[in-house]
């Protein structure tokens, strides 16, 4: 499988995570974002290139499934697949785990990622007049906290089915 259907694939599972496994695994108002714990596994793979081309193509088959006329996800979730790999090229060295490393790059960079988002949003729903207070920002925490959780097992399946063993002409 060429490197591009991988990430088409991820990408796919990603967003049919998103708007149908969200839901299941919801603790009061707090989901995780699955399509931010995938562009964060990628990017421990592909770098910026294939993280700004995941996230540009999540963004739109997201916006699309949802259907948001505005289209802030496409520009989120591309700066996001830009920006994962660039945050996993800043914690390089600088976490003092020598094991579980890549786990806890993972962990911190899911939480940053999903502040982004979620920071994002809040200025979206200021701009609209919503009322924004201090249960928004805790969650916002809650949020982060909860994606950053499931980014662990998210990275685990992604390693698994990008490094999975290539078939030879004689074993099929």
């Amino acid at each position: 499988m060429t490197r591009a259907l991988k990430i088409l694939a991820v990408v796919i599972a990603a967003v049919l995570c998103q708007t149908n496994l969200s839901a299941l695994v919801r603790l009061q108002s707090i989901a995780p974002d699955f399509m931010i714990a995938a562009l964060v596994a990628l990017a421990f793979h592909y770098g910026t290139y294939g993280g700004f081309c995941a996230g540009a193509v999540m963004g739109l088959l997201y916006d699309s499934a949802v259907g948001y006329v505005l289209a802030l996800n496409i520009i989120i979730y591309t700066f996001i697949g830009y920006a994962a790999p660039a945050g996993k090229a800043l914690l390089q060295g600088k976490v003092p785990v020598r094991r579980r490393r890549k786990w806890l790059e993972a962990l911190i960079l899911g939480f940053i990622m999903t502040m982004i988002r979620e920071i994002t949003d809040i200025g979206y729903l200021f701009l609209i007049g919503a009322q924004q207070g201090f249960v928004t920002l805790v969650r916002m925490l809650m949020c982060s906290a909860y994606t950053a959780v499931w980014t662990i097992p998210t990275l685990i399946l992604v390693d698994r089915f990008l490094r999975a063993p290539k078939k030879t002409a004689t074993e099929d």
